[in-house]
């Protein structure tokens, strides 16, 4: 007969490893095995019952071994940039920072550093062997005030019938508008001009606005060409208007016999061209 300690460790040595293949076993093995198992329970259940304090003995029965599963604990991986940071500064032109903010009072003088210079190419003009190129131009400066601008147009107009708005000189030609009182349906209207202090002279005619009329007021314009050798430095022109009505007598506006003259000038600017 087996004991019990041997039974115990033979089948804690069963349980650790895989369990044999079954085998034929006989009838008197069987019925052997089968009663040394019973008197082994009546032996604990006896045992029992005489000390009721004890902690009860699990008996292991033959079979696989069957183990705790362990399972995987998940944990939560906060995923952290470990990149190196980047510092971003922007600058300007001369690679001066743009977050630089600095009062300058009227009488200061901003400092800017000599390396902010030294990429640039500065073109000495004074002390080059090729100075900048320049021409001469010639030109006409008005030498009164526009009639149109003064308080007392109206009233002008009123006293002479015709007035000068305004004239102005562009390049080698004068622009002009008249404002003259109706008189009539025809009326002809002049400009009588002059290039050396009316030695000699020359009329150019103005032409009518159209849609000008108003009910009491005609307004012309004209527009005259200047020899360009008149327009040279020291040299003037002047002019004065005509109105002519249909079958009335003339009308003069001379600028309070001052006409309205234009001084030649001539200034030099830089020669651009090719």
């Amino acid at each position: 007969m087996t004991c019990p300690i041997l039974l115990v460790n033979q089948f804690k040595t069963r349980s650790s490893s895989s369990p044999p293949p079954p085998t034929s076993l006989s009838v008197s093995d069987s019925s052997d095995e089968l009663n040394e198992c019973n008197s082994l329970a009546e032996a604990q259940r006896i045992t029992n019952k005489k000390s009721p304090t004890s902690p009860s003995k699990s008996i292991i029965l033959p079979g696989p071994e069957l183990k705790k599963s362990q399972s995987v604990k998940l944990t939560n991986i906060s995923f952290v940039d470990l990149s190196p940071k980047k510092a971003v500064r922007f600058a300007d032109d001369f690679g001066l920072a743009l977050d630089q903010i600095r009062l300058i009072e009227t009488d200061e003088l901003p400092h800017v550093p000599s390396g902010v210079f030294k990429d640039l190419q500065i073109y000495d003009y004074e002390n080059s062997s090729n100075p900048e190129r320049t021409k001469v131009i010639n030109y006409m400066e008005p030498q009164f005030e526009n009639p149109i601008h003064t308080i007392d147009f109206h009233n002008r107009l009123s006293q002479q019938k015709i007035l000068l708005e305004q004239a102005n000189a562009i390049d080698n030609r004068i622009y002009g508008t008249v404002k003259l009182l109706s008189c009539g349906l025809h009326k002809h209207v002049k400009i009588r001009l002059t290039a050396d202090n009316w030695l000699s002279s020359n009329e150019y005619d103005a032409v009518y606005i159209s849609n000008s009329y108003d009910g009491t007021y005609d307004r012309f314009a004209f527009t005259v060409d200047i020899e360009r050798q008149r327009i040279c430095a020291g040299n003037n022109i002047q002019f004065c208007l005509c109105y002519e009505p249909f079958g009335g007598p003339q009308y003069w506006d001379n600028n309070y016999q001052q006409n309205y003259r234009f001084d030649c000038l001539s200034r030099t600017i830089p020669d651009y061209s090719s």
